[in-house]
């Protein structure tokens, strides 16, 4: 699995993940490096980040059983690993290592599973909280490389009518549709303010620190949050 597409018995390439896996694997990259102490995530902790309504594109509505058998499925590939150590079980993921990626790469791919293409000012800008680039340049240098790789797992669009700046998308669902795509960029004009969004963030921050509190509160008294809601 060290390509982004995979070879059916037919010899046709199939992408390594659904749309639903890019989000889950999405979620617990991003926290894993931004809030490392809430890592690995719990299913009722990575439900939130996946249906996050801020640094998500699309807004999704999954259900925890949706995740939990896909999680199922992403364990079958390799893709993620659970901690079985108490009764709230917490999941890791494993596509960085599976792709054999540093942590600036694990944030570039982060952001593109979470937020779609993204230009470079975008990037550097979402980025910051898991990965310093610390200039323009250097992000455009690891870009280079992640596109130049013999099997990329990040693409270069060139600007479409009506955009300014190249984007970048990853590779792992498949090749891309650059119809959707600009759909995608005359949709995200729409999207709320950055000082709004950044109020959400905060907001869904600390709802996260809540969750992780009520995770061990819970994990002391031998119980889970579904043993509650039965």
């Amino acid at each position: 699995m060290n390509s982004p597409e995979s070879e059916t018995e037919t010899g046709s390439a199939e992408p390594l993940l659904t749309e639903i896996e890019a989000r889950i694997l999405g979620a617990l990259m991003e926290k894993q490096l931004a809030t490392p102490d809430a890592y690995p995530l719990t299913l009722n902790s990575l439900v939130l980040a996946c249906n996050q309504k801020t640094s998500r594109e699309p807004i999704t509505n999954l259900e925890a059983g949706e995740v939990q058998r896909c999680l199922s499925q992403m364990q079958d590939k390799k893709l993620i690993e659970v901690d079985y150590g108490s009764r709230a079980n917490r999941f890791d993921q494993r596509l960085t290592r599976v792709l054999s990626l540093d942590k600036s790469a694990q944030a570039i791919l982060n952001v593109m599973l979470l937020r779609g293409p993204q230009t470079l000012v975008e990037l550097l800008t979402r980025t910051q909280r898991m990965f310093d680039f610390s200039s323009p340049e250097n992000l455009q240098e690891k870009l280079d490389q992640l596109c130049a790789k013999t099997h990329p797992i990040i693409l270069r669009i060139p600007r479409q009518p009506g955009q300014r700046e190249d984007r970048y998308m990853h590779l792992l669902c498949g090749k891309p549709d650059l119809n959707a795509i600009a759909a995608m960029g005359s949709s995200a004009k729409k999207s709320a303010s950055p000082e709004l969004e950044e109020r959400v963030e905060k907001l869904e921050a600390q709802v996260e620190q809540l969750q992780k509190l009520v995770d061990k509160l819970l994990d002391l008294n031998g119980f889970t949050l579904e043993d509650l809601q039965d």
